[in-house]
């Protein structure tokens, strides 16, 4: 399907077996859900919009919303949908409504980790805003009620903090989420609403003739009408520029086009269309900051929407420019060796054309339930490396694209306390991902030695401090430091490996170890570089002491003393390393050692002179 050569550009198109009722983008914004009206919702790639995976849901859905680990779907009447996308399941009536509950709206804050319902209860003939907080166990809790049976729309206006409800007779109130007794402000416009949407910070209030748009800045402000032209349709706004900070998505009733046309462009006689391509007309719709997904029957239409590069016509193909970015990590992991310096025979099979062929598959080092690690030895050179082979089926599409996001960080991460990512390449069954071989863990270590010695423990926190080092001077958050991520090489370093959970500056998400976890993760809240620093902390003590500071993992206790900062008595450690473990395991993230702290200390700067002077002692023996 393609635009007339004039005006429009390619877009992809995807055609499903059933009716796409709604979409959502997860927060990672390459995925993207299609709920259908047959039960299941599909995953979608941006990359060629690629089907990735199929999964059940509900078939009352009213909206849906991406998290970083799956998706929200509220269904009318059957409850709260809960999917995780990585773990492939799905939780149905996670949280259930009375039977005379009917939702009519939702929106959501906190990151998605707050829903604001809007549901009518038929039986007293009520509406209410019911707020249901997936970070504690209470089910919901009821902000307002009102008589009003006309309330049909809720938005959030401020991030985290304000919220508008309308009435179909054109009735707008603005309330605060932390009291909301009585609305902050109220607008009123004529005719009937039938909803409303936040774009860019501006509140659009659509009846069947207009869209009223207002600033919500302080208060309710109207700023402009947009009359909906005779035989013409308007189904939504995109995100513009400083300049036109609204784009409407547009068409005409005889036309088999849509158009993405600036908002103080519209009532033009003669519109200076931004984009206009070949599609039927939008019934659902989502964008991110660079795409717009459009459904309408059972065919999902993909645009480009990135409006901010002021574009006046797009007339190269569709996202093409992304197959000539920096995302062909062979060509980047070569590209890095180059700048270390490191010679091309050296560097053996990082070839652009690298396949299975070229290596000779041997002994297995472990296995998972998604595929195993292998010793591999280039047929060019004879040198080993770890080769990690995923079988490529849709049960693991998920954890897939959590490699992907991997090699896409690991592959700008050169230095010798990280385990080095080589290349990676797929096959029609498998993808593989190959590393430099290292020798063991540090929990294989553990396994053996128990505890160590202040002076070995020394030698392995100055390396991986190097390493988190490194990796917060690149802002990268490991967010998973365990024996088990901290390998050991032949050229006698300790290395960080396993990237998988990493993530740019700052997260929201609960992710890693529970027993390696810090306060702030384990309440929710969001985090940063320090979490790392906490769970180098626990790798310190449990070193020294054979067992980790705080108790078994997954009970009221470790929480508990997770929280409180209460470390184990130790037995084994010396009053300053126990010191030492305290300030990397401080509960306030703000009142912990950084990363320089940690290199820099007492306790590191002790140990680093008694094993020079040990050194020298042995020299002057040789003499």
């Amino acid at each position: 399907m393609q635009a007339s050569p004039a005006d429009g550009v390619n877009h992809d198109v995807l055609e499903f077996d059933s009716n796409i009722k709604s979409l959502c983008f997860l927060q990672d914004a390459q995925l993207a859900a299609t709920s259908l009206e047959n039960g299941t919702f599909e995953i979608v790639h941006m990359d060629n919009l690629q089907k990735k995976s199929k999964l059940s849901t509900i078939q009352d859905t009213v909206n849906t919303y991406g998290t970083e680990t799956g998706i929200l779907s509220i269904g009318e009447r059957s409850g709260i949908n809960v999917v995780d996308v990585f773990e492939a399941k799905t939780q149905i009536n996670k949280y259930k409504f009375s039977s005379s509950s009917v939702v009519k709206d939702t929106a959501t804050f906190c990151e998605n980790r707050v829903l604001s319902l809007l549901v009518y209860d038929e039986d007293v003939k009520k509406s209410s805003v019911n707020l249901v907080d997936f970070r504690t166990p209470t089910k919901y809790s009821t902000t307002i009620k009102s008589t009003d049976e006309t309330i049909n729309s809720i938005v959030m206006t401020k991030k985290d903090e304000k919220f508008a409800l309308s009435t179909k007779n054109g009735i707008i109130r603005m309330y605060d989420v932390r009291n909301s007794s009585k609305p902050i402000d109220v607008a009123k416009v004529d005719g009937d609403l039938n909803h409303m949407s936040l774009v860019n910070e501006k509140l659009s209030c659509s009846s069947t003739t207009s869209h009223f748009i207002f600033s919500v800045q302080n208060g309710i402000s109207f700023e402009q009408r947009i009359l909906t032209q005779r035989k013409k349709w308007i189904s939504g706004f995109l995100p513009g520029t400083t300049v036109c900070p609204l784009y409407v998505v547009n068409g005409s009733e005889k036309s088999c086009y849509v158009y993405f046309t600036a908002a103080d462009q519209l009532s033009a006689k003669k519109s200076n269309d931004t984009l206009a391509y070949k599609a039927e007309r939008p019934v659902v719709a989502t964008n991110s900051s660079e795409y717009f997904l459009a459904g309408a029957g059972g065919n999902l239409c993909q645009q480009l929407c990135d409006f901010e590069k002021e574009y006046r016509k797009l007339k190269d193909i569709n996202r093409k420019y992304r197959k000539n970015s920096a995302t062909d990590f062979q060509e980047q992991t070569r590209q890095r060796y180059e700048m270390a310096g490191i010679a091309e025979g050296d560097r053996v099979i990082f070839d652009n054309d690298v396949k299975l062929d070229d290596v000779i598959l041997k002994e297995e080092i472990e296995s998972g339930a998604f595929g195993e690690v292998r010793v591999c030895e280039s047929k060019k050179s004879g040198t080993k490396y770890a080769i990690k082979i995923l079988r490529n089926t849709r049960a693991i599409v998920a954890e897939k694209h959590l490699l992907e996001k991997e090699i896409a960080i690991q592959s700008n991460l050169l230095h010798e306390n990280i385990v080095q990512l080589v290349t990676s390449f797929d096959s029609t069954d498998h993808l593989y991902i190959v590393f430099e071989l290292m020798m063991c863990s540090l929990r294989d270590k553990m396994e053996v030695c128990e505890c160590f010695d202040e002076n070995s423990t020394f030698l392995i926190m100055a390396d991986l401090s190097c390493g988190l080092d490194f990796c917060h001077t690149e802002n990268i958050i490991h967010r998973d430091v365990k024996p088990e991520n901290c390998l050991f090489g032949s050229d006698i370093k300790w290395k960080l490996s396993d990237f998988g959970l990493s993530i740019s500056k700052q997260g929201m998400t609960k992710v890693g170890t529970e027993n390696y976890q810090p306060p702030e993760i384990l309440d929710g809240k969001p985090h940063s570089f320090p979490v790392d620093i906490w769970s180098l902390g626990c790798v310190f003590y449990e070193c020294l002491e054979a067992r980790n500071p705080f108790p078994q993992s997954s009970t009221k206790a470790m929480i508990d003393a997770i929280m409180s900062g209460k470390i184990r008595r130790s037995t084994y450690m010396s009053e300053d390393s126990l010191m030492f473990a305290k300030e990397m395991l401080t509960v306030d993230p703000k009142m912990r050692l950084s990363v320089l702290g940690v290199s820099r200390h007492l306790w590191m700067k002790k140990q680093r002179k008694e094993i020079v002077a040990i050194k020298r002692s042995k020299l002057r023996n040789q003499l």
